[in-house]
């Protein structure tokens, strides 16, 4: 019979797995994206934060197109519960955008599963910043500013929607996450 002490440092190897694999999958976005995501930095042992560069072409503030932002830093937070609980993101740039609160952070209205992935969601972010359609859910509105803003602008210039694309990613990463159990 085995003691606490094993089985819990069978979970702290799983738990180290399941990071490594995350940042696995994170450094082959990287590549499949163009580099238009990529991992900036990491912290914590095992890895509690990831920072991310995207180049995304995005909303300052309500004068977007004419005033637009080309590169957005965010991170992507894994508590000690991670992969049960989701990770959190915290966008540092200053984005108009209909998910991004004052704070920073972005609120997706994630049905999360432990069998979701990290480059998932930051393909996820990328197309919420881009305000593609199928992945900016207006039901978890946390700038209404910013949505009113969208729903107008949207209406006013539909060609500039969304804002910004990533190809040859493969899947539709927008919607990956519902194909596993958990919808966004």
């Amino acid at each position: 019979m085995q003691n606490n002490s094993s089985y819990e440092e069978a979970a702290m190897v799983c738990h180290t797995n399941r990071r490594e694999e995350e940042l696995s999958r994170l450094r082959a976005l990287e590549q499949r994206s163009g580099r238009r995501i990529r991992v900036m930095r990491m912290s914590g042992e095992p890895v509690a934060c990831i920072d991310l560069k995207m180049e995304v072409w995005t909303a300052e503030d309500a004068n977007f197109p004419r005033s637009a932002l080309s590169e957005v830093h965010a991170s992507l937070v894994l508590g000690a519960l991670y992969p049960f609980v989701p990770p959190r993101v915290e966008v540092k740039t200053r984005v108009f955008n209909p998910l991004v609160d004052p704070q920073g952070r972005l609120h997706f209205g994630l049905d999360w599963s432990a069998g979701c992935h990290l480059d998932n969601l930051a393909c996820r972010v990328f197309k919420i910043l881009a305000f593609d359609e199928g992945a900016l859910s207006l039901g978890t509105v946390v700038n209404d500013a910013a949505a009113e803003w969208y729903q107008t602008a949207r209406s006013l210039l539909p060609s500039v929607f969304p804002s910004d694309g990533l190809a040859g990613v493969g899947p539709d990463a927008a919607h990956s996450f519902s194909a596993i159990g958990g919808g966004l």
